[in-house]
């Protein structure tokens, strides 16, 4: 029994890739110009120059009759203890991007209450949305169909 010959092209050259070079990037290095900043010397001697300024309008203000003092405010206050709490912060390792907090179960249940508020408005939107462009759609396809019959009834007259 005779097999039928299949002629196939020599394929020795043809599958050989291209010879790709991939260049490392080029860019500058960033730099940062240092910041100028005063000296502890420097800034203590302008904090006495402002308290001596400040003296001397106390002087000032006494001496034209007014005995008005500035109302002190008071440093030592107690901490507010309903925002800071002593409880530790749960955290979840995800990999590549290290550890992650968890939020607190406020935070989660008021994204849980928007998320479903968001979803029944859109889902009550759309239905509403469909009856309202359904009703549309039934009485300007009304309107069309006589205002067109009344077109095509005009010509017909006018062709007679």
């Amino acid at each position: 029994m005779d097999y039928p010959e299949i002629n196939l092209p020599d394929t020795n050259n043809i599958l050989i890739p291209p010879r790709t070079i991939f260049y490392p990037p080029v860019a500058e290095i960033p730099y940062l110009d240092p910041l100028l900043l005063p000296s502890l010397e420097q800034v203590q001697s302008g904090l006495g120059e402002d308290q001596a300024v400040d003296s001397s309008k106390k002087e000032e203000a006494n001496e034209g009759g007014l005995n008005i003092n500035p109302e002190q405010i008071p440093t030592n206050l107690p901490r507010n203890l309903e925002n800071t709490s002593s409880e530790t912060v749960g955290t979840f390792n995800i990999p590549f991007f290290g550890e992650m907090p968890i939020p607190a179960p406020e935070v989660i249940a008021s994204s849980v209450i928007a998320a479903g508020t968001a979803s029944v408005v859109s889902v009550a939107g759309g239905i509403a949305m469909q009856s309202v462009l359904a009703f549309i759609k039934k009485t300007s396809k009304k309107m069309f169909t006589k205002v067109l019959k009344k077109e095509v009834k005009d010509l017909q007259t006018k062709k007679d």
